[in-house]
C-alpha cells in the first residue's frame, strides 16, 4: 500500500482513489441532470458509476471484516459490522434520508428509496458476503468462484427478466469482483515494473474516460466496467508524492458521498417548481457537500469503520 498524505482528522487515504471517487460521483450528478454543463450524447450513462463504487467496496471488504476476526457469535458480530458500516456514511446520509423521506411523503410514495437504494443494495450484499466469509469462503480462489456464480445469476436475471429487475442486485457481482482484485499480487517494490505504475494508471484512466465519454451500448458498457478492475488495482499502487496535491485530491474525495446524497435535497424544489436551472442545483449540492463532508469544520469528527462511496 503506497504511503499517502492524510488529513489530520482522518485515517491516511489513497489520494488517487479519492480522486476517482470524486470523478465518478460527478458522473452520477451528470446522469441525474444536476450538472451545469450539457454534454449532449457525450458522457451519458453515469449510472455505471455505481459499479465502480460497488467494486471499490469489494476491494476494501477484506481489510474491513478482518477487524472483526472470525471468532465470536455471527449473530452478534454481523449487526455490529453493518451498524458501523452505516455509521461510517455519516451526516450526509442522515440529511439525505430526511429529504428523501419528505419527498416520499409529498410525492405520495413515488421513488420511496430515493438515492438510498445504493446503500441498501451495498449493505445487503456486504452482509451476505460477511456471512459467507465467516462460514464458507476460506480461500482467495473461492472469491473468484463466488464472482463467477454471481455474474451468471445477474446475467440470468438481467437478460431473462429485464434490466429493471436486475438493477438493484448489481452489488452482488461487483463486490466479489472487488475482493478478487484485492487478492491480486501487488507489483513488488523491487520490480522494474514499479516505476511504470504512474504510466499504467494514466493509460488505464485515459481509456476509462474515453469509454465514459462515448455513446454506450451493451459492449462498451461492459468494457468500461471491466476497466474499473485494473483502474482500482493500479490506483491503489499509485503514489502522489506532492503532499499539497495529495491533500487536494483527498479533499475532493471527501465530497463524493455528499455529491451523491444531497441530490435528494434539490429534488424537493423540483417537485414544487419543476424548472430550476441545473447550475443552481449543482451549486446547492456542492455547497452542502463542502459544509457537511468529514473535512468540513462544521462536521463533528468521529472515528468510524465504513466504506464510503
Amino acid at each position: 500500500m503506497p504511503q499517502t498524505v492524510g488529513l489530520k482528522t482522518a485515517k491516511p487515504k489513497n489520494a488517487v482513489i479519492e480522486f476517482l471517487r470524486f470523478i465518478f460521483a460527478l458522473w452520477v450528478v451528470k446522469h441525474h441532470h444536476y450538472f451545469p454543463v450539457d454534454t449532449g450524447v457525450w458522457f451519458e450513462g453515469g449510472f455505471l458509476s455505481v459499479e465502480f463504487f460497488f467494486i471499490l467496496s469489494g476491494y476494501l471488504f477484506i481489510p474491513s471484516v478482518l477487524k472483526y476476526g472470525k471468532e465470536g457469535s455471527l449473530i452478534k458480530v454481523l449487526p455490529k459490522y453493518l451498524f458501523n458500516k452505516l455509521k461510517g456514511f455519516g451526516l450526509p446520509f442522515l440529511i439525505g434520508v430526511v429529504f428523501s423521506s419528505y419527498y416520499m411523503i409529498i410525492s405520495g410514495g413515488g421513488d420511496w428509496m430515493g438515492f438510498q437504494w445504493f446503500i441498501l443494495a451495498l449493505l445487503l450484499a456486504l452482509g451476505i458476503f460477511f456471512i459467507l466469509f465467516r462460514i464458507v469462503i476460506k480461500k482467495p480462489w473461492q472469491w473468484a468462484v463466488a464472482a463467477f456464480v454471481c455474474i451468471a445469476l445477474y446475467a440470468g436475471v438481467r437478460f431473462g427478466m429485464g434490466e429493471g429487475e436486475a438493477y438493484f442486485f448489481r452489488a452482488f457481482y461487483c463486490v466479489p469482483l472487488g475482493v478478487c482484485v484485492f487478492y491480486l499480487p501487488k507489483i513488488d517494490g523491487g520490480s522494474k515494473l514499479k516505476k511504470f505504475i504512474p504510466l499504467f494508471f494514466i493509460l488505464i484512466f485515459t481509456a476509462v474516460i474515453v469509454f465514459m465519454a462515448i455513446p454506450k451500448n451493451l459492449i462498451t458498457r461492459h468494457l468500461l466496467i471491466a476497466l474499473f478492475l485494473p483502474l482500482i488495482y493500479i490506483g491503489f499502487q499509485t503514489e502522489i508524492k506532492n503532499p499539497y496535491l495529495a491533500q487536494a485530491l483527498i479533499y475532493l474525495g471527501s465530497l463524493s458521498f455528499g455529491l451523491y446524497m444531497f441530490q435528494n435535497v434539490v429534488k424537493i424544489p423540483e417537485f414544487y417548481d419543476g424548472d430550476i436551472p441545473a447550475l443552481y442545483e449543482f451549486l446547492v449540492i456542492l455547497a452542502m457537500s463542502m459544509c457537511f463532508s468529514k473535512t468540513s469544520p462544521f462536521y463533528k469528527k468521529t472515528k468510524s469503520i465504513g466504506v464510503k462511496i
